[in-house]
């Protein structure tokens, strides 16, 4: 599974072993780690370092794109 969050005030979270997705202080997603293959962020938003840290263990492509930059 790929997943792509874009716009603003997002952020990427770990729970037990799934990646949790929140806007502003509301979850909006939660998915285990496990079936995810490939992560794509956009605009404006944070990651917590035990989310990148379940990330990389679950060998999951991670790719952040800064639009302001393009």
């Amino acid at each position: 599974m790929k997943i792509v969050i874009d716009g603003y005030n997002k952020s990427i979270h770990k729970k037990d072993n799934q990646i949790v997705i929140h806007e502003k202080d509301k979850i909006i997603d939660s998915i285990k780690a496990s079936s995810v293959n490939d992560i794509t962020i956009t605009g404006k938003g944070y990651i917590t370092f035990d989310a990148l840290n379940l990330i990389a263990e679950n060998n999951i492509k991670f790719m952040a794109i800064n639009p302001k930059e393009c």
